[in-house]
C-alpha cells in the first residue's frame, strides 16, 4: 500500500509538471537551502575568513561579511567570502571571492540557474570596486577579468 502511495504521488507529480523534492545534499536548485561549492577561505591558506552571505531575494543582506571582504581589499591581506544569491525563480548562483596581495581576486561562479548557463567557472581579476546599491547597501565589481567576461558584477 505505501509503494502505491509513492507511485501516486510521484504521478500527481509527473502531471502537474513539478519534480519531486530533494534534500539539500542533492543540491535542490529551487531550494533555499543549498549546498555551498567548495571550501571557504580560511586561516590556514593565510586567509581570513568574512563568512557567508545567502541572498534571498534581498534577505540575508550581511553588511559586515562584505566589509571585511571590501576592508581586507583595501588593506592589501588575503581574505574570502561566500555570496549566494537566487535569481526570482529561486535558482542559487553561487560566488566565492578570495582577495590575495598582488592585488587580485580569484573568482569561481557556480551557477545553478536553470534558465541561464549553468556551471561552475574559475577566473583571476585584477580590481575590486565596491557598488552602491540601495540604502547602505553594496555589491561589488569585478574588473580585468580573464575568461568567460572582462568584468562580473555582483549587485
Amino acid at each position: 500500500m505505501r509503494r502505491l502511495g509513492h507511485i501516486a504521488a510521484s504521478l500527481l507529480l509527473v502531471g502537474c509538471g513539478c519534480s519531486a523534492a530533494r534534500n539539500s545534499a542533492e543540491g535542490d536548485t529551487r531550494s533555499t537551502t543549498v549546498v555551498e561549492p567548495g571550501l571557504m577561505p580560511s586561516e590556514s591558506d593565510g586567509a581570513s575568513t568574512c563568512g557567508r552571505e545567502t541572498n534571498v531575494h534581498g534577505a540575508g543582506y550581511d553588511a559586515a561579511a562584505r566589509s571585511c571582504l571590501w576592508d581586507a581589499w583595501q588593506n592589501g591581506s588575503a581574505a574570502g567570502l561566500v555570496i549566494t544569491m537566487h535569481t526570482v525563480e529561486g535558482d542559487p548562483i553561487t560566488y566565492t571571492l578570495r582577495v590575495r596581495p598582488g592585488p587580485v581576486v580569484d573568482v569561481s561562479e557556480d551557477n545553478r540557474d536553470r534558465f541561464g548557463s549553468p556551471g561552475v567557472t574559475r577566473t583571476t581579476c585584477k580590481t575590486l570596486e565596491k557598488r552602491a546599491g540601495t540604502g547602505d547597501r553594496f555589491g561589488f565589481v569585478l574588473r580585468g577579468c580573464e575568461g568567460r567576461a572582462s568584468e562580473i558584477v555582483i549587485p
